[in-house]
């Protein structure tokens, strides 16, 4: 059994832009309040500082505490205390963002390969960088990022398994009459994992890697979509968790009718 009360207000004072929310989440044994408060502040007509504070709660799945192989009835909630900054510039329909981040987790939720069941990692924390684009150059739409993090364990000093250093994805899109085609591009660096077949887990390293994907939408007419869709371009031969390869090239193709009303 779920329940959740949430309230929240956002405003505008002259300059400035606020947004202030509230929750109280109950899950079963587990019960937490959050919140988050954002502030923004207009320098010109292009350009604005940002900066928000933030609580959040994730409690372990059922799985995480009952499966018989790997579950933990004694797991507790993760629970993360979050800061950014930022500034950003707007103008003709292009936003640019550069934003600083700082996340702490405690108790966060992790397999454990030397026990093989959940556990909790007491402090961990996650801090970088974000830069961002979205708007169009011409009559393409482009969407842009790029993460630099570095996110550790602090009771070890160890990074965290699974995850990236460094991250970027881009996308365009562009319409061509009644054809909408479309392009992303998603690259993860090397990231921390554990051999999950031996015992204890030995450390070992997944690579980087790229992944292309090409959509395309035509409007037959106004009830008749076809979408095609080229996920994994160049086949990249890639894994997430070590030992468990990802979709390699994959296609697919769909219609969607629309009855008229």
């Amino acid at each position: 059994l779920a329940d959740a009360v949430f309230v929240g207000m956002e405003g505008c004072f002259g300059p400035f832009t606020v947004q202030l929310n509230l929750r109280n989440d109950k899950l079963g044994p587990f019960q937490k309040d959050t919140s988050y408060f954002g502030l923004g502040y207009a320098i010109s007509d292009v350009f604005k500082l940002t900066a928000s504070t933030s609580t959040a709660f994730n409690a372990p799945p059922l799985g995480y505490l009952y499966d018989p192989y790997s579950g933990n009835p004694l797991l507790k909630p993760e629970s993360a205390d979050s800061n950014e900054i930022g500034l950003q510039y707007s103008m003709g329909g292009n936003l640019v963002r550069a934003t600083y981040f700082d996340t702490r987790v405690q108790d966060q939720l992790l397999i454990d390969f030397n026990t093989y069941r959940f556990t909790n990692v007491s402090h961990a924390r996650n801090s970088g960088v974000e830069v961002s684009f979205k708007g169009s150059v011409g009559s393409t739409d482009i969407r842009a990022s790029l993460t630099q993090q570095n996110p550790v364990d602090e009771g070890t000093g160890q990074p965290l398994q699974r995850r990236a250093k460094t991250m970027a994805s881009m996308g365009l899109s562009q319409m061509l009459g009644s054809l909408r085609a479309g392009a992303d591009l998603r690259y993860v660096g090397d990231r921390n994992d554990l051999d999950a077949s031996t015992s204890p887990g030995l450390p070992v390293m997944l690579r980087g890697y790229s992944v292309l994907d090409l959509t395309m939408a035509y409007r037959y007419s106004p009830q008749l979509l076809l979408t095609v869709r080229l996920d994994n371009v160049t086949d990249e031969k890639y894994q997430t968790v070590y030992g468990y390869n990802q979709q390699p090239q994959s296609l697919y193709a769909g219609l969607t009718w629309t009855p008229k009303r």
